[in-house]
């Protein structure tokens, strides 16, 4: 396919981004890479989780999704493969992927630095700088459909899943927030997957800061413009927006602790 995706907290200043793309493209010259998001939070794992899934599906079948949001680099944390029916993921172990594994069966690998080594397809390596020096080789022999076998072997014991902050019981669900896009729309922890989880339960309101929303809407339309309201969004999480404005602005004061109260009927 010689399809990668690229998401990562590097941000766009330093030339990291660069660098992990020019050593794929040393590997496989006729990779086809699409930068996602280099804008992620630094060191925020949740909200790369996020972005991540929700792209990753609209891809064509066997491209790779390269992510790297690895504030444990050159620690012991495994690096890892991730194998579905359809594509390939390359990162960190440290619950990155959780929100993936949620939804898709899937295969885990350990990628085996000691072969690569032993191959030659990697030399020195940088304790602080992996994501150039193992995951994105990783990721372009993928691409070039060099077989997993030769570059890690299964897992024995599961990847690391994301601990889940979002309280629930049979009445109240306290979200937190993942991220405020680009419309400043606020994308909480809560999700329809995790809601059906715990038997589908109706949202009768939500409670965000002096705010009482009243149920979930389907569109931005349903209220007048300049108007707060929740909906489900396209990855299937809560959202908090404005009708053709900011949920961010409106609210103000926002970050990753705040919690916000989901009633249930």
């Amino acid at each position: 396919m010689n399809l990668i995706t690229f998401l990562s907290d590097f941000g766009l200043n330093d030339g990291y981004v660069s660098s992990v793309k020019g050593v794929i493209l040393s590997i496989n010259p006729r990779a086809q890479i699409i930068d996602t998001s280099h804008s992620i939070q630094a060191f925020r794992i949740e909200q790369g989780a996020y972005v991540l899934t929700s792209y990753y599906n609209n891809f064509p079948p066997k491209t790779v999704h390269l992510a790297v949001v690895d504030p444990g680099v050159g620690s012991q944390r495994r690096m890892l493969i991730i194998k579905t029916s359809q594509y390939y993921f390359v990162g960190p172990d440290n619950g990155l992927f959780t929100y993936i594994m949620q939804r898709e069966a899937y295969q885990a690998y350990q990628i085996n630095v000691q072969r690569l080594k032993q191959q030659r397809i990697v030399s020195q390596i940088s304790l602080t700088f992996q994501a150039r020096d193992i995951f994105s080789p990783v990721a372009a022999l993928l691409s070039k459909g060099t077989q997993l076998t030769v570059l890690a072997e299964p897992v024995s014991q599961p990847p690391m899943m994301l601990t889940d902050r979002t309280n629930f019981d049979q009445k109240v669900i306290l979200a937190r927030v993942i991220l405020i896009d680009h419309f400043g729309n606020i994308i909480t922890t809560c999700s329809q997957f995790q809601l059906s989880g715990m038997g589908g339960g109706k949202i009768r309101s939500i409670k965000i800061k002096d705010s009482v929303l009243s149920g979930v809407h389907q569109t931005y339309s349903d209220v007048p413009s300049g108007s707060l309201l929740a909906l489900w969004n396209s990855s299937g999480f809560l959202e908090i927006a404005v009708n053709q404005g900011s949920a961010e602005d409106m609210l103000g004061g926002l970050n990753g602790t705040e919690s916000i109260a989901i009633y249930l009927e």
